[in-house]
């Protein structure tokens, strides 16, 4: 074997195991990158050596590769040796797969290890399926145990999710529950989603020990894969103090029926009143029961709590017009598409805004006289103000 050294004034050649000994030493990086590319290139020439000083080349390798660190000859020295077909190197493979930083290198290792017998590869790799901080080596130890027996529960579901196989949460759900609760959450519950209401059934009980975002998840899972389970979830999520869990359940609320609704209505209404404008504004989506709407609209500070109230204002063309005198443009914006919704009968309430009120509040009524195919063009003053 020979090759050409990088910046060397001939070529290199190795016809002894001696000669491959001292190329491998060689002072110059590029050449010992160079001989380990050709051994890696040809295994079984790269053997034929044999011994110097009773070593072989897997014998200069492993020597070799603890000095190497994380470096180019490292992973050219790693790539030689995984090309060779010797016992050794697989015995260095177990012990040094767990160990690997980089996580391209930690697969090629592996690959070595599905040459492991059974047993032994669910001895080695089952550590390495549970650890924390090593998702690649997870998820490379997950597929080498895929076709294994595995007697552990928790490696059994920790194998699932990495696989993406068909979850069965319904044997295991502490164990489902306690990888809704670690890294791997999103995936645990991509799985179970794929499950839908019998994840729900077997999940819900266990609710008490779930923190708000888990529960918004499992509520919003009950919602559409499981309407009979729903309502239980709604009214759990409705006596929350968690804004993000309040949303969840007011918006399936919303968009519920009415007999699944209608009962959670004394949940409901109180939240009219919640600190959080998004929660009062999702409260009067949800059907919150509001006896005076106008005085309502008048005493909210909120904009998107305003526009929500204004949907039950539908019809009321002499409300919505005084609305267009409100000070955000999002409210007035709806008023608007309410009032050309309502026809004809709006225009006698609007069209006196379109002049002598505010210049925001004239453009909107010129919005809905346009909208209603009027024409809005009063006065010079109306015109010039449409820009």
């Amino acid at each position: 074997m020979s090759h050409d050294g990088a910046d060397s004034p001939g070529r290199l050649a190795i016809g002894s195991a001696a000669d491959l000994a001292a190329a491998l030493r060689h002072p110059d990086l590029m050449v010992r990158l160079s001989v380990l590319r050709a051994l890696a290139a040809d295994p079984e020439r790269a053997m034929a050596y044999g011994r110097h000083d009773g070593r072989d080349l897997v014998d200069d390798l492993l020597a070799l590769l603890d000095g190497w660190g994380a470096s180019p000859l490292f992973v050219a020295g790693v790539a030689c040796l995984l090309a060779l077909d010797d016992p050794r190197v697989l015995e260095w493979c177990e012990d040094q797969f767990a160990r690997m930083e980089d996580p391209e290198l930690a697969a090629l290792v592996g690959e070595r290890l599905a040459d492991l017998p059974e047993r032994r590869r669910v001895e080695l790799l089952q550590p390495v399926l549970m650890a924390e901080g090593r998702p690649a080596h997870a998820r490379i130890s997950a597929g080498l145990l895929s076709d294994c027996r595995l007697a552990d529960d928790a490696c059994v579901v920790r194998r699932t999710l990495l696989l993406g196989e068909p979850a069965s949460p319904g044997d295991a759900t502490r164990l489902w529950m306690d990888e809704l609760r670690g890294p791997w959450w999103p995936l645990a519950r991509a799985a179970l989603e794929d499950c839908g209401a019998q994840t729900v059934r077997a999940l819900d009980p266990h609710a008490r020990d779930m923190d708000d975002d888990t529960l918004t998840w499992l509520l919003r899972l009950a919602a559409e894969h499981a309407p009979d389970d729903a309502p239980q979830a709604m009214a759990r999520a409705l006596g929350s103090d968690d804004p993000t869990q309040l949303r969840a359940a007011l918006g399936c609320a919303e968009r519920a029926a009415e007999p699944v609704r209608e009962p959670l209505g004394s949940l409901i209404t109180p939240l009219v009143h919640h600190p959080d404008p998004g929660v009062r504004a999702d409260a009067v989506a949800a059907g919150a029961a509001i006896a005076d709407v106008p005085a309502a609209l008048s005493a909210e500070a909120a904009p998107e709590v305003r526009v929500a109230l204004l949907s039950r204002l539908s019809g009321n063309t002499a409300a919505l017009s005084r609305v267009l005198m409100d000070d955000d443009w999002r409210v007035r914006a709806r008023a608007t598409e309410l009032l050309i919704a309502a026809g004809s009968r709006a225009e006698e309430h609007v069209a006196p805004l379109v002049e002598g009120a505010p210049p925001a509040t004239r453009l909107a009524a010129t919005q809905v006289l346009i909208g209603l195919g009027r024409e809005p063009w009063t006065s010079q003053g109306t015109a010039s103000h449409t820009t």
